[in-house]
């Protein structure tokens, strides 16, 4: 049986986080990957592998080159293609405006609700697993937003589903930002979301 591993840290960027799990020997550069939601690139601009398939969504004019425009849920490629996948889907629900403009802007699906951003992460995970080789490792992105009032984590959502695949959790890294408080009428009941969570995961052979 695996042991949990988790590590909190502030990185800088998300760059440097995958930078610090290459070097923790998570991942490595022979791995033949396919990032999913590319976008503008910021995940390997410290360390990347050898070969590396950039996906994106066609949305976002600030994008870096890719590869191939795709929707992450429903990929050309055939099972079992590559042996590190890496997924970052759009995470924070209507109600978090600098949220919106992000999402808007990057994925095309800003103002969702939570329950919409729950599906779309959910069949974004399961596509990721087909397209993993069995043995091969999925990075997962994911944190917390408020709607509502309501703290909605997004993080834990992913993880339930991915076991529910029967993927494995390896370990877990804990993106912190600065915290602060939530724009809010009457009592605080919860601060914005002050970090996110990158999520290891194994897929079984």
């Amino acid at each position: 049986m695996t042991a949990d591993v988790m590590a909190a840290q502030a990185w800088q960027t998300n760059g440097h986080l995958i930078e610090g799990v290459a070097k923790l020997g998570f991942i490595t550069a022979d791995m033949d990957t396919v990032d999913l939601t590319h976008g503008r690139g910021v995940w390997w601009q410290r360390w990347r592998p050898d070969r590396l398939t950039k996906v994106t969504g066609g949305h976002d004019p600030k994008a870096a080159p890719a590869d191939l425009i795709a929707d992450f849920r429903a990929l050309p490629f055939p099972s079992g293609r590559f042996d590190l996948v890496a997924f970052d889907p759009p995470y924070m629900p209507k109600g978090t405006p600098a949220g919106l403009k992000a999402m808007d802007e990057r994925y095309g699906v800003g103002n969702q609700s939570p329950r919409f951003l729950a599906a779309l992460m959910a069949d974004g995970l399961t596509e990721c697993a087909r397209v993993t080789v069995g043995g091969g490792t999925i990075l997962t992105k994911a944190g917390r937003g408020i709607d509502s009032g309501k703290l909605w984590r997004g993080d834990d959502l992913l993880v339930t589903h991915g076991e529910a695949l029967g993927l494995e959790v390896i370990a877990q890294f804990r993106h912190l930002t600065r915290p602060r408080s939530q724009a809010h009428r009457g009592p605080q009941k919860s601060p914005r979301s002050n970090y996110s969570t990158l999520t290891v995961w194994r897929k079984p052979t």
